[in-house]
């Protein structure tokens, strides 16, 4: 059974003092010989994935954007590893949503293989980047330095040192938006695919789970406090029923306002009405998408010459089993087309069907 250790942090915003501590410790110790970190772009909420070597580089860098803020260059870091030149690196460490680390076992499974560590961590959603910007006038154009989400509220810390925090439900009605596949998401926490963890639970508790014993030697050098806790593993497995519960609830929702309609009226919702009829076929969803990586695509080939519908239907039959529910599609779509949720609802009645 993998070990589990409580972090002790004087304050939660120093997670992310953390974070940069665990990549720090291991390129240091030669643990691995490269990390991914985020650059900022234009502005916060605009970042890119990059390969560093030298850890004293690392606090030019950003490590948390990852964790509220999608990144604009690549929808997923799964299509980061296929795309560039990491999956060629001897060792390297990465920090990743569990949607990402699920992305990269579905590229496992079709034979690729790339040579790193994964440290996992606790999602409780993105913010829309299309949206996010807002929060710059509403905080004042003040640069932000790290922020953090929980289930309700949005923690920001600024360059000044002042900590800001605000309600999602209160964000939501200024147009700042947590993006909406990621409202059901089932896999918030979990820990699947990860050599480490670190798990964020209420009442600002963080716990580390150790997936691979060979990755231990980082947390030891990193100069934080752990301690070994008996009861972690019910509270993890508590506030992970709850959060699937709420997945559930969220989902079958949006489900039912599917299911109760005719078929005729299925097609007319989805293809003929106000929804897909919008798809300009611009194929930007296929670009994004982690698990669209085939070499010969008949939509890359053909699809302007394909019905709508068709394009949509082509991806669906493709992916539906193994779509992570990462949203990499629903965030570059420009008529903002609620691609994943379809997508998870038809590998929803998949699972059922048996």
């Amino acid at each position: 059974m993998p070990e589990v250790l409580k972090l002790k942090l004087d304050r939660p915003e120093k997670l992310y003092d953390f974070i940069l501590k665990l990549a720090e410790s291991a390129l240091k110790s030669k643990v691995v010989d490269s990390a991914v970190i985020f650059q900022k772009q234009k502005s916060h909420f605009e970042v890119k994935p990059i390969l560093i070597e030298d850890e004293k580089k690392l606090s030019e860098f950003n490590v948390s954007a990852f964790n509220c803020y999608y990144p604009s260059l690549y929808g997923n870091l799964a299509k980061y590893l296929y795309l560039t030149p990491i999956k060629n690196s001897k060792n390297f460490l990465m920090f990743a949503k569990p949607c990402d680390i699920k992305a990269i076992d579905e590229l496992k499974k079709k034979g690729y293989s790339f040579n790193g560590y994964i440290v996992g961590l606790s999602c409780f959603g993105t913010i829309n980047v299309k949206t996010a910007k807002k929060l710059e006038e509403i905080i004042g154009q003040k640069p932000i330095k790290s922020e953090r989400i929980d289930e309700e509220f949005l923690h920001l810390t600024l360059d000044d040192g002042q900590s800001k925090n605000f309600s999602i439900k209160e964000l939501e009605e200024k147009g700042v938006l947590v993006r909406s596949n990621c409202k059901h998401c089932f896999d918030k926490i979990s820990s699947s695919g990860s050599d480490l963890f670190i798990y964020q639970l209420p009442n600002s508790q963080f716990f580390i789970e150790v997936l691979n014993p060979s990755i231990k030697k980082i947390l030891e050098d990193t100069g934080y406090s752990f301690e070994p806790n008996g009861n972690a593993v019910n509270f993890i497995n508590e506030f992970k029923n709850k959060i699937q519960r709420q997945a559930e609830n969220i989902l079958s929702e949006i489900e039912e306002q599917f299911l109760k309609l005719s078929d005729s009226e299925k097609l007319k919702y989805w293809w003929d009405g106000k929804l897909f009829s919008k798809c300009t076929k611009c194929l930007a969803c296929v670009r994004a998408c982690p698990l669209c990586i085939c070499k010969l695509c008949i939509l890359k080939k053909e699809g302007k010459a394909l019905d709508k519908s068709q394009v949509h239907l082509i991806r669906l039959l493709h992916i539906a089993e193994t779509c992570t529910n990462c949203g990499a599609c629903d965030v570059v779509c420009p008529p903002r087309l609620p691609i994943s949720s379809l997508f998870q609802i038809a590998q929803r009645n998949l699972k059922k069907s048996g």
